[in-house]
């Protein structure tokens, strides 16, 4: 069972035209129309005004085609397929009612009438709109307004153009231009444009002044100066004389052409920034710390500025060529969870001789265990980092030697020599506080090849130094007082070690009487020599000896515990380097003898 209009089950009640429950349309006028006209713009057409307050609005294409229907108000915005974006057939609320989009399909190729109904009444003038692509096949219309509305006609639209203004330029080609709009014909007020057909647009602008141009100079813009501050630079320019024809068409000409015409050819070089101050940094203070514990943020002000007299001018970073300098950092104050002492182990007083103390590190740390600085912990609670030792032990004097010097001949014997000091722990002490009992040597032989045409003599025993010595001692004696070899009773020694340093002598003799006599002196200096000999031997005998460290330095001294052993041995003196030799092959106390006796000159061969 049916319901009316007024709302009763069973009542035929129905609404007129004009939405009144059974009326006979006498209230309103029913407007029908068609729009017919074949060809439009591409775009968006009016078809037709419907005002506000119509009812029973049905609007429907005539056939199916590639066209679309769509709905705007009178200021231009769309409430259905604006903006070339096509909306789903659907039920859409706007201007006060429900607008039904329908596309009903008549079965024959891709496309459907587009069917567009509401029963109203609206809210506001609507504009009824074809989306033009193709050949309108037509579309019929119809809708109700009450009598006391007045009907409009649809609107149209043309286009509006003023008068050309001035030319551009006085010659060689310019544009003058006008304005064109797109305007209602009922106003003239200026819509947009694409209400009105852009194939009848008329042009906004237009060539002028066509004939050429006198000809002048033409400047190019001048370089950047060669120098931005400070000294003074350069700029230069490009530079000719020119003639412009129609269309702005510029042509090279003689200079000579411009020189009759506008004088002579102006500068193309010129001096820049004479005076010029360059521009610098200005930066302020910092503020404090943005944080009252744990980590955060200093700010300050960092500009770039240049100063004239007393004025400052304030300039953008990019004119500064210095690197900006920074504006924010980091800062950190005292760790909000709160900072306490941590110290270490003691180090312990048995790492070294005559140590007094020992140390700790004690360390600022927060509760998370991080080490900050010491200034956030308490001064007054700080523990104590160093303590004296009760158990320490005194140093012992030990010898120090430093390393070998070069030796002081390439062949046939020389020396090198090192220095010796004494030293208790790290102190230096004088040479009598140490054992003179182990004192290292600090004089050694070294290439003790031969030199030239030297030969070299192959002895096969060996004899204790101290019996060579003394052989050698007591044959020099013998010598002196029977001058034939014997002994105090008269006798030849038949000591086997006292006859092979006999014969050794002799060989000493031979093979190096040529060398050695270069070198030998007057007999006063001889015999000086002997006594000094002498002497030391009588010096070597008591066992008393001199050693001078008093002009070396520690940082030439290296530690060694070495008392010397055979090559490495360092000679004191010469009576040393002889007394404290064990057991050499005869070559070899030969070799020594002859190299103290070139070095000293005391024989005279």
């Amino acid at each position: 069972m049916q319901v009316g209009c007024d709302h009763i089950l069973g009542s035929s009640a129905q609404e007129d035209n004009c939405r009144v429950c059974g009326g006979d349309g006498s209230t309103c006028n029913t407007i029908t129309g068609d729009f017919m006209q074949k060809t439009l713009t591409v775009g968006y057409n009016d078809i037709v005004l419907i005002p506000a307050g119509a009812t029973n609005i049905y609007v429907e294409e005539v056939k199916a085609s590639n066209n679309y229907l769509a709905v705007r108000n009178m200021t231009g915005f769309f409430y259905l397929n604006g903006n070339w974006r096509i909306d789903f057939p659907r039920a859409r609320n706007f201007c006060g009612t429900t607008f039904h989009y329908e596309r009903k399909a008549d079965g024959v190729g891709i496309f459907a009438p587009e069917v567009l109904r509401a029963k109203g009444p609206t809210t506001e003038p609507l504009f009824i709109v074809i989306l033009y692509q193709e050949s309108n096949p037509g579309i019929t219309y119809e809708y109700s307004v009450p009598k006391e509305v007045t009907q409009s006609e649809a609107e149209t639209y043309d286009w509006l153009f003023g008068t050309y203004g001035e030319c551009s330029v006085e010659c060689g080609g310019g544009h003058m231009t006008r304005n064109v709009t797109c305007a209602r014909t009922s106003d003239f007020q200026a819509v947009a444009e694409y209400l009105c057909d852009p194939r009848l647009e008329p042009v906004s602008n237009k060539t002028c002044n066509d004939h050429p141009c006198q000809a002048s100079w033409q400047f190019e813009e001048w370089t950047p100066c060669t120098s931005s501050c400070g000294t003074a630079g350069w700029q230069f320019r490009h530079l000719y004389c020119g003639q412009k024809f129609a269309e702005g068409r510029l042509s090279i000409v003689n200079d000579s052409v411009c020189n009759a015409l506008h004088g002579p050819k102006p500068q193309t070089v010129r001096e820049c920034n004479k005076d010029s101050v360059c521009a610098s940094w200005h930066v302020g203070e910092w503020t404090p710390c943005n944080k009252l514990c744990g980590v955060g943020h200093q700010f300050r002000k960092v500009r770039c500025h240049v100063r004239s007299g007393s004025d400052i001018k304030v300039l953008d970073d990019t004119v500064c060529s210095e690197e900006k300098p920074e504006k924010e950092k980091p800062c950190e104050g005292i760790p909000c969870s709160g900072v306490d002492w941590v110290a270490s182990d003691w180090t312990g007083c048995g790492n070294s001789c005559s140590q007094e103390k020992e140390t700790r590190s004690a360390l600022c740390v927060s509760q998370k265990g991080k080490v900050v600085k010491k200034e956030f912990c308490s001064a007054a609670r700080m523990p104590p980092t160093s303590r004296n030792c009760t158990d320490a032990t005194e140093c012992e004097f030990r010898w120090y030697a430093s390393d070998w010097s070069v030796c002081n001949r390439e062949c046939g014997g020389g020396n090198k020599h090192r220095k010796i000091l004494c030293y208790v722990g790290n102190k230096q002490a004088t040479a009598i506080q140490c054992d003179g009992n182990i004192i290292p040597y600090s004089i050694d032989s070294c290439n003790n090849n031969p030199c030239g045409d030297d030969e070299v003599l192959g002895m096969g025993s060996r004899v204790d130094v101290e019996s060579e010595d003394d052989s050698w001692c007591d044959g020099d004696e013998a010598k002196e007082e029977s001058g034939d070899g014997m002994d105090a009773s008269g006798d030849t020694p038949k000591d086997t070690s006292s006859g092979e340093a006999d014969s050794g002598s002799e060989m000493l003799e031979e093979t190096s009487a040529e060398d050695v006599g270069d070198d030998a002196g007057s007999g006063e200096e001889e015999t000086g020599g002997s006594d000094e000999s002498k002497s030391e031997s009588e010096s070597d005998e008591s066992g008393s000896y001199e050693i001078k460290l008093d002009d070396l330095s520690s940082e030439e001294i290296s530690s060694t515990g070495d008392q010397g052993n055979g090559s490495s041995e360092a000679v004191l003196s010469d009576k040393t380097f002889l007394t404290n030799r064990e057991k050499r092959s005869h070559l070899e106390v030969i070799s020594d003898v002859v190299r103290l006796l070139r070095a000293s000159q005391l024989i005279h061969w």
